[in-house]
């Protein structure tokens, strides 16, 4: 029987997506039914041969090559109940507003002579966006008996069944590392992870990641910015001390002042009972 491969593909194809591309796509998904799949066994055996002359009417012989090349009926339609979810969902629109069109897709089929690969490569230039920042991902591959998928972005390939896939990772965490290290610049403009860093954090200079980088200079901004809260606080601290030795010392101003006027007050009080 073979083995199945689930395929999801998602994305927003660019407004100068070739004509035939896209009137290929919209023949596949929005003109197929039923009907067109009579006494044929599997989708993934549909050839040029069994399109229909009345399925060919107005369609480019670019347009059917590109739905034979990449064997697009067997690759969008067809199915197995070896996956969860294995009801075939297809969609591709036209949007208004931003004048472009997009597709989605599910359908578990047999990958024969990588046709799924086949496919990205072919499409992957002309999508202008997928899911997610900053891969844009727009294809999530699973074999029947891989432990995990691999997804397909813009800006490459994420198979986590690799056998040096820790490198991968080791690779993906460079650039996490990258990210939020120019987002910490400003505080680390002075800092350098040295020898004795390291050793005080358990590592050598022949045995560390990117992931253990990562780590001491994320422990070394919250040093900082701890330090600057502390620093702020102290600060904060002893202006207030100052201002309440001020407010002391006016409000020992304030009642000799008011004593004096009690006492002037008095003394006129008692100078006018003597004129009167």
């Amino acid at each position: 029987m073979g083995m199945y491969t689930e395929f999801i593909f998602g994305a927003e194809l660019k407004k100068d997506t070739p004509k035939y591309i896209i009137e290929g796509l919209n023949r596949v998904i929005n003109h197929y039914s039923a009907e067109d799949m009579v006494n044929i066994e599997r989708a993934n055996i549909i050839t040029e041969n069994d399109l229909q002359p009345e399925q060919i009417d107005f369609i480019s012989t670019d347009a059917v090559k590109f739905i034979h090349d990449y064997d697009l009926y067997g690759l969008l339609y067809s199915t197995s109940y070896y996956f969860g979810c294995h009801e075939v969902v297809n969609s591709f629109k036209y949007d208004d507003v931003s004048q472009t069109w997009s597709i989605s897709t599910r359908s578990n089929c047999k990958n024969y002579r990588n046709r799924i690969e086949k496919f990205i490569d072919f499409i992957k230039p002309y999508i202008l966006q997928g899911s997610g920042y900053p891969h844009n991902l727009f294809a999530y591959v699973q074999y029947e008996e891989s432990e995990f998928p691999t997804l397909y972005g813009i800006d490459g390939k994420y198979d986590f069944n690799d056998p040096n896939r820790e490198s991968a990772a080791n690779k993906y965490l460079e650039k996490i590392y990258t990210t939020l290290y120019s987002f910490t610049n400003d505080y680390l403009k002075d800092f350098s992870v040295t020898d004795e860093i390291l050793s005080q954090n358990n590592l050598t200079k022949d045995n560390y990641t990117h992931y253990d980088i990562l780590c001491i200079c994320l422990k070394e901004v919250a040093r900082r910015f701890n330090q600057g809260i502390d620093a702020t606080y102290k600060e904060l601290q002893e202006r207030y001390a100052e201002l309440e030795e001020k407010y002391n010392k006016l409000e020992v101003k304030h009642t000799v002042l008011q004593h004096r006027y009690d006492k002037v007050a008095n003394s006129e009080t008692g100078k006018s009972k003597i004129i009167q």
